[in-house]
């Protein structure tokens, strides 16, 4: 049996608890196909590359990222107000990036393509793969998420990845939750995760709908 990873930096990693729930399900295999930077449109031609792989008793775990991240030409990953030179495959590609955020994007366009890109995952690939063991879940914020028409409620009502971490830091090490550049700089290792003991309990004990989705009845092994 296999356990899935679709998404971005929050599943780039087979370890702590991607691994955890991986151990938990018994997974004889870990496929971890998150990319660091990548957005829906990555994950979503992901899926569409592996979903007649997963067999009926593979667990699938995908994460949603934000909706103002864009996939360009080349596999160029960028984010609204944040291209990378270093990561253009020339000055023209980089130019085009620059002039296409000045002038062509707006918030409500992003908002609809993560809304097409949403319903096609939840109304069209997800009845489509064999396992029942399946859960979604948005790593980064859900402020993009405007259009949520016949979206499922809950990916809104509870926690995102990185707000588990954001409230871990604020509520139990006292962290300034006003300072969120000092709160990004523990977000260094992999998958995010935080190394701090109490962590893997307080973490897990926040995606209990996840847990269900994924018939996760117990954790075990904790990393």
């Amino acid at each position: 049996m296999t356990f899935w990873a679709f998404g971005d930096s929050f599943m780039a990693y087979d370890a702590n608890y991607i691994r955890t729930l991986a151990n938990s399900c018994n997974a004889d295999n870990v496929q971890t196909l998150g990319v660091n930077g990548t957005g829906l449109l990555f994950t979503y031609q992901m899926l569409l590359q592996y979903k007649d792989k997963i067999q009926d008793d593979d667990v699938v775990l995908i994460g949603l990222s934000s909706t103002v991240r864009h996939m360009f030409d080349h596999d160029w990953h960028v984010t609204f107000g944040g291209l990378d030179r270093r990561l253009a495959v020339s000055d023209d590609q980089y130019k085009a990036g620059q002039l296409y955020f000045k002038h062509l994007y707006n918030d409500t366009h992003a908002s609809n393509l993560a809304h097409a890109i949403l319903s096609s995952i939840f109304h069209s690939i997800i009845p489509s793969i064999k396992s029942q063991r399946v859960s979604t879940i948005i790593t980064t914020d859900i402020d993009g998420y405007t259009n949520r028409y016949n979206i499922p409620d809950y990916l809104f009502t509870h926690n995102t990845l990185f707000n588990i971490v954001k409230t871990y830091l604020i509520d139990k090490r006292q962290y300034d939750s006003n300072d969120l550049d000092t709160i990004m700089k523990q977000l260094n290792g992999k998958n995010h995760w935080l190394t701090y003991d109490d962590y893997s309990k307080y973490f897990f004990s926040k995606i209990e709908r996840v847990l269900d989705d994924l018939q996760i009845n117990k954790i075990t092994n904790f990393i």
